[in-house]
């Protein structure tokens, strides 16, 4: 789907290359599939989403293809108690919730009722950190309640 140019599939493509589970780790591939997901998307949450992904591309770059999966939940972890305890930068929750999305739950140690208990609270901070209408995270449930 994103060689007939769909944003949201190039986006996918493009955080497959970054992360390498499906996909050899390519970070030209990576960055080129989420910059065509930044410019093309038409929905607000998804640009912010592919935004940030691309703003953790640049940081997982520098890790090793080997331990690229443990790189990943300790950033998912660090940013999202950052996120719970009001600390870090303005989007810690939702480059949190960003990482979480690049493996599935249970590569981050977590169960599905450990994962959504966790990401509600980083849902509830981000409000709390920068109100509802500039909460990346609020937007994505808007989102979803509309989809």
């Amino acid at each position: 789907y994103c060689k007939r140019g769909l944003p949201e599939a190039c986006g996918d493509y493009g955080g497959d290359f970054m992360v390498g589970l499906y996909t050899q780790r390519n970070f030209n591939d990576a960055k080129k599939y989420l910059q065509y997901a930044v410019k093309n998307t038409k929905h607000e949450w998804k640009l912010a989403y592919y935004e940030t992904a691309l703003y953790i591309a640049d940081d997982l770059k520098k890790y090793s293809d080997e331990g690229i999966i443990g790189t990943i939940k300790a950033k998912f972890n660090a940013y999202a108690s950052d996120c719970i305890n009001g600390r870090g930068v303005k989007d810690t929750c939702m480059i949190a919730y960003v990482y979480s999305t690049l493996v599935p739950i249970d590569m981050l140690g977590l169960t599905d009722k450990e994962y959504y208990k966790i990401r509600e609270k980083m849902l509830a901070s981000d409000i709390e950190r920068n109100g509802k209408a500039e909460s990346k995270l609020f937007k994505r449930e808007m989102f979803l309640e509309n989809f």
